[in-house]
């Protein structure tokens, strides 16, 4: 089985971020994606659930993304006040 989020959180390489609690026994886990990769395997060879999500490289949930929430809040408002005035 996999592990819960305050499990993985202490087995984490210090990139690595938990990124979302699915579950008693199942983590997503967001980071590089070559460090994420070995952590995987790293975690496989402990006979720990684990498996690697083809994300485009974006780290998404983590703190990798954060340089982009200012233009993506830019975006967003512009998406809402378009929506709202009914076009």
């Amino acid at each position: 089985t996999g592990l819960g989020h305050k499990e993985i959180k202490v087995l984490c390489p210090p990139e690595v971020d938990v990124a979302c609690h699915n579950s008693i026994n199942s983590s997503t886990i967001s980071g590089p994606e070559h460090i994420v990769i070995q952590f995987v395997e790293d975690l496989k060879k402990k006979d720990i659930f684990a498996r690697a999500v083809n994300v485009s490289n974006i780290a998404y949930h983590s703190r990798y993304i954060k340089p982009a929430a200012p233009r993506l809040l830019r975006y967003l408002k512009q998406v809402h006040r378009f929506v709202h005035r009914g076009y």
